[in-house]
């Protein structure tokens, strides 16, 4: 398993925060314009 979190292969755990946070912005934005697009309906 530590292996598999520390492995040579991993990305380094900055960029994989980066990628993650990312993600998780563009959730965000995806959701909230969706939420505006129903209150204009």
């Amino acid at each position: 398993m530590h292996h598999a979190v520390n492995g040579a292969g991993r990305l380094p755990l900055w960029l994989n925060f980066l990628l993650l946070t990312s993600f998780c912005v563009l959730l965000f934005l995806v959701s909230l314009r969706n939420i505006k697009h129903r209150w204009i309906a």
